[in-house]
C-alpha cells in the first residue's frame, strides 16, 4: 500500500472539509479501503437526500391532483347553475300566465259560443315532440359506453325542439271560445318553457358524465406518466441503499436519471393536453346551455303577450270590438325575453393544475446536480485524504521515544478495533494500514 507523505499538519483534522476525511479515522478507512468506502458513504448520502425530493414531490402533487380532479364537478354546477335557475324561473312565468290564462278563459262574459254569427275555427292540436331531438341525443349518449366523443357531441348540439306553439296554425279570430283557445295556447307556452328547462337539467347530468369521462382519462395520463415513474425512481432509489461497489454507482446513476428525465420531457405535455380537455367541458356545455335557457325565456315571453291580448279582449264589451282588436296587424307578436349570455368561469381547472405541472417539471430538474453528485461519488481523490491522514498520524509518533510510540500504535489498534469490529473487512484493512505506518514511523 505504500507508506503516507509526512507532512507539517496540526495535530487534529477534524473539520478539515475535505470529502470522507472529516476526522482522522473516517480519513484511515477512506486510504485503508482505497476509497471504496468513501465512495459508497458519499452515495449512500445523496441516495437518501433524493429519495426524501422524490417523496415529497410525490405526496405534494399527488394532493394537488386529487385536490383538482375532486374541483370539476363543483366547478361545472357553479359554471350552469346560473342558467338552470334562470330557464326555471321562465317556466314559473310562463306557468303563472298559463294560471292566469285559465282564470280569464272560465270568468269570460262574451263567450264566443253564445254568438251565433261567429263559425268555428281550424281545431287546436298539438304536434308530439320530434323524437330526433336534443334529449333524445343527449340520452342515448350517456349511456352505457359512451365515449367521450359521442357525450361531447351531445353537450355541442343538445338543444329543445322548434317552439311547440309556433307549430300550430294561428286560431281563427271567428272561432268559437276564442279565449279558451288563447288560453290553450298558454298552456302550450309552459309546456315548452318546460321542455327547454327540461333539457337544461339533462345537460347538466350529460356534463357530468362527460366530466367523469375525462377525469378517468386525466387519471389514467396522471398514473402512467407521473405516479408509475416516480415509484420506479423511488424504487432504484432504494435498492441503492444496499451499494458496496463503487464501481455500480455510475451505472445506477444513469438509471435514475434516465427516468427522471423521461418524467420531465413528457409530463408536463401529456398532462396538460389532457386537463385542458377536462377544461373545456364549461365551455362546450355554455351554447346549448344559453339556448335553452333563452328558448325557456321566449315561451314565457309568448305567454305573456298571449295573457295581455286576452285582458285587452277581456274588457271590451263587444264582439265586434274583440274581433277588431285580433285582427290589429302585429297582435300576438312575441318577445323574445331573459339571458343574453351564460356566465361560465374560465376553465378554473387550469389555472389551478397546469402550473402546478409545470412546477414538478421544474423540480425534477433541480434534482439534476445531485444526480450529477451521484455519479461523480465512484472517483475519489485521495491525495488530500492521505495527506491528512499522515500529518495526523507524525503528530502521534514523532518525537516520542520508543515506549510511547508502541503505546500509541497499540491505543490506535485498540480504537479502530472498537469503531470497525462490526465491518472485519474494513478493519483489517485498517488495522495494516496502521501498523505499516508506524513501522514508517519507527514503531517496532
Amino acid at each position: 500500500m505504500g507508506t503516507l507523505l509526512l507532512v507539517p499538519a496540526p495535530a487534529t483534522i477534524a473539520g478539515t472539509g475535505i470529502p470522507c476525511c472529516d476526522d482522522a479515522w473516517e480519513c484511515a478507512a477512506t486510504v485503508a479501503t482505497g476509497g471504496v468506502s468513501c465512495a459508497v458513504d458519499q452515495a449512500l448520502e445523496v441516495v437518501r437526500k433524493l429519495i426524501d425530493a422524490v417523496f415529497a414531490l410525490r405526496g405534494t402533487h399527488t394532493r394537488e391532483y386529487e385536490e383538482t380532479v375532486a374541483a370539476v364537478e363543483p366547478d361545472l354546477v357553479e359554471s350552469l347553475q346560473g342558467a338552470v335557475a334562470s330557464a326555471h324561473a321562465a317556466v314559473d312565468a310562463a306557468q303563472r300566465s298559463a294560471a292566469m290564462a285559465r282564470k280569464m278563459a272560465g270568468e269570460d262574459r262574451l263567450a264566443f259560443t253564445r254568438s251565433r254569427s261567429l263559425t268555428a275555427g281550424p281545431p287546436v292540436t298539438v304536434v308530439p315532440r320530434s323524437a330526433n331531438n336534443g334529449l333524445t341525443n343527449a340520452h342515448a349518449a350517456s349511456g352505457a359506453g359512451a365515449g367521450a366523443t359521442r357525450t361531447s357531441t351531445a353537450l355541442t348540439s343538445l338543444s329543445i325542439d322548434p317552439p311547440v306553439s309556433h307549430l300550430i296554425p294561428e286560431i281563427n279570430p271567428d272561432a268559437a271560445d276564442w279565449m279558451k283557445q288563447q288560453a290553450h295556447l298558454v298552456e302550450l307556452c309552459a309546456v315548452e318553457a318546460s321542455a327547454a328547462a327540461h333539457s337544461l337539467d339533462r345537460l347538466m347530468v350529460v356534463a357530468k358524465e362527460y366530466s367523469k369521462t375525462r377525469v378517468t382519462k386525466v387519471g389514467k395520463v396522471f398514473q402512467d406518466r407521473f405516479l408509475n415513474p416516480v415509484d420506479e425512481v423511488l424504487r432504484l432509489l432504494k435498492s441503492g441503499l444496499s451499494l458496496n461497489n463503487p464501481l455500480e454507482i455510475a451505472t445506477f446513476a444513469t438509471q435514475i436519471s434516465r427516468v427522471v428525465y423521461a418524467i420531465r420531457i413528457t409530463y408536463e405535455q401529456e398532462i396538460g393536453t389532457e386537463v385542458r380537455s377536462l377544461g373545456t367541458v364549461v365551455q362546450e356545455a355554455a351554447a346549448p346551455s344559453l339556448n335553452a335557457t333563452q328558448e325557456a325565456w321566449a315561451a314565457a315571453g309568448r305567454a305573456a303577450d298571449i295573457v295581455a291580448r286576452m285582458q285587452r279582449a277581456q274588457k271590451l264589451t263587444t264582439l265586434a270590438a274583440r274581433q277588431a282588436l285580433v285582427l290589429q296587424p302585429g297582435a300576438g307578436n312575441v318577445r323574445r325575453s331573459g339571458l343574453t349570455k351564460v356566465a361560465t368561469r374560465s376553465a378554473p381547472i387550469l389555472s389551478r393544475f397546469l402550473p402546478a405541472a409545470r412546477n414538478v417539471t421544474l423540480k425534477l430538474a433541480a434534482l439534476t446536480p445531485d444526480l450529477d453528485r451521484l455519479a461523480g461519488a465512484a472517483v475519489v481523490n485521495l491525495a488530500p485524504v492521505r495527506a491528512r491522514l499522515a500529518a495526523d498520524l507524525d503528530a502521534r509518533f514523532l518525537g516520542k521515544d520508543p515506549g510511547a510510540r508502541k503505546r500509541a500504535l497499540q491505543e490506535l489498534l485498540a480504537e479502530s478495533r472498537r469503531r470497525f469490529g462490526s465491518d472485519q473487512k474494513k478493519l483489517q484493512s485498517v488495522e495494516t494500514l496502521l501498523t505499516s505506518e508506524a513501522l514508517a514511523r519507527g514503531v517496532n
